[in-house]
């Protein structure tokens, strides 16, 4: 089951998209980013593939833009 990583620029950011995410009623958790990924913060926002297009869309309502989006 593949999964979709969303990439901050800062533990701070990750922590606040984390709350936007579960505010919007999305399952999601802040995880270790995996190894194959190499940008910023060590932390990611894990979420199912079926939450991907909402989750971002309730982050860019919030003002937060992902500095990556991956799915693994």
């Amino acid at each position: 089951m593949s999964r979709v990583y969303l990439l901050f620029r800062s533990t701070h950011e990750t922590l606040k998209a984390e709350a936007v995410v579960q505010a919007a009623g999305l399952p999601c958790r802040v995880v270790q980013k995996p190894a194959a990924i190499r940008m910023d913060c060590g932390l990611a926002l894990r979420l199912g593939t079926s939450a991907r297009e909402e989750a971002v869309a309730a982050l860019r309502r919030a003002g937060i833009e992902p500095r990556g989006v991956f799915e693994l």
